[in-house]
């Protein structure tokens, strides 16, 4: 929700960035290799919960990290290959199950190897990432690059709903994929009639 996003960016403000990132990491790599154990759906659906809220801090801290590190010229790219890393990171699990399911390992193993990993990153991010440059003792983007180095904000105070209606209800790219999904979906339940 809207509310525990600016929770998450205060938290993401005051904390340390590397012990953030690491520890997040960490517990969501225990909590995947959990998912594998329940045969409950109450206990699969509750894991697979309480892994999106911890994965959930992670964007609020990357976008303060990649602010801080980055002055504007350059922090727009920085973002684009961060997201893109996300969206590749989650086109690859469904292959990566998929090539784990056929194996014919345990279900407990497929949660168990991406578990593992995220662990070993999460031990390496905790103990070498970077934080803040001026919490490194580097200067401030600021004092780099004036106000080049200081993020410019042109923000919009048309509310929550006024921004909800114009940048996702009334977005034409949005309705454009909606109607394409459906007409495909559609197509696809006439020709399986």
């Amino acid at each position: 929700s809207a509310a525990s996003d600016v929770y998450k960016r205060q938290v993401a403000d005051r904390v340390s960035l590397r012990r953030l990132f690491g520890g997040a990491l960490i517990i969501s790599g225990i909590l995947c290799i959990l998912t594998g154990i329940p045969s409950s759906a109450r206990a699969l659906a509750a894991l697979t919960f309480a892994n999106g809220l911890v994965q959930s801090a992670l964007a609020p801290a990357a976008l303060v990290l990649l602010g801080a590190w980055y002055p504007n010229s350059s922090r727009g790219a920085r973002v684009a290959i961060w997201n893109t890393s996300q969206n590749l990171g989650a086109a690859l699990l469904p292959l990566l199950a998929g090539a784990l399911t056929g194996w014919h390992l345990a279900r407990f193993h497929i949660f168990l190897i991406p578990g593992l990993l995220t662990i070993a990153v999460g031990i390496w991010a905790y103990r070498t990432g970077a934080d803040r440059p001026w919490r490194q003792g580097l200067p401030t983007l600021t004092m780099l690059f004036g106000s080049a180095g200081t993020p410019q904000l042109n923000t919009r105070a048309d509310g929550y709903w006024p921004t909800v209606v114009r940048a996702v209800l009334t977005n034409r790219w949005i309705l454009t994929l909606v109607c394409l999904l459906y007409t495909s979906d559609a197509a696809d339940e006439r020709s399986s009639v």
